[in-house]
């Protein structure tokens, strides 16, 4: 395995990610940039200031945005509530009732909500890809098995058709080879989305 791919594995593993990634202050920095930006958006929308034709693009930055000031949030009022259940536990330590166990169970629960939000928040700064939001050209062929792997290939193609369709993509068919049986030699579609 290579190293990139071993180094995202470790990012990406539940266990792994939240026991050695911690939102930092350096993270915590950028949230309030972006916490900036998404002000001073809403600000120029309200105010009229965007102009048309950067409409699109400014929306589309604000519902990024958008995202992470939500998940933050979310976190710091889960933390709140996790200091309030840690103070309800050290005040009712000695009594073992039902409101200690209670508060118990919510801080459990607390800190995995948590430990789910760091990890959306850092997954959110990954930077993106380019090919991410491109339109692509999906073209399958029948490989050696004859009569099989063409109705394999067929099979696969309509999978990604109702996969796409399902996504709310374009589908549109740009070539198709039938055979006897019918199954496809070959197909390509261009996926718009």
């Amino acid at each position: 395995q290579c190293c990139i791919f071993r180094r995202a594995q470790s990012i990406l593993h539940p266990t792994v990610f939240t026991t050695r990634y911690k939102l930092t202050d350096a993270v915590l920095s950028r949230l309030d940039r972006y916490k900036q930006r998404y002000d001073e958006i809403n600000d120029q929308l309200t105010k009229g200031e965007v102009p048309a034709r950067k409409l699109g693009k400014v929306g589309k930055e604000l519902s990024e945005i958008s995202g992470l000031i939500e998940a933050k949030s979310a976190l710091l009022e889960a933390e709140k509530e996790i200091k309030e259940c840690q103070e309800m536990l050290e005040t009712s330590k000695d009594d073992e009732t039902e409101l200690y166990e209670l508060a118990k169970e919510e801080k459990q629960i607390l800190e995995k909500k948590s430990k789910k939000l760091e990890r959306e928040i850092l997954l959110a700064l990954l930077p993106k890809d380019e090919a991410d939001e491109a339109n692509v050209i999906l073209e399958v062929r029948a490989g050696t098995g004859g009569e099989e792997s063409s109705l394999f290939t067929k099979e696969i193609f309509e999978m990604y058709r109702n996969y796409a369709s399902s996504k709310g993509w374009l589908w549109e068919k740009l070539h198709m080879s039938s055979t006897d049986v019918g199954g496809f030699r070959e197909a390509a579609a261009r996926v718009i989305g």
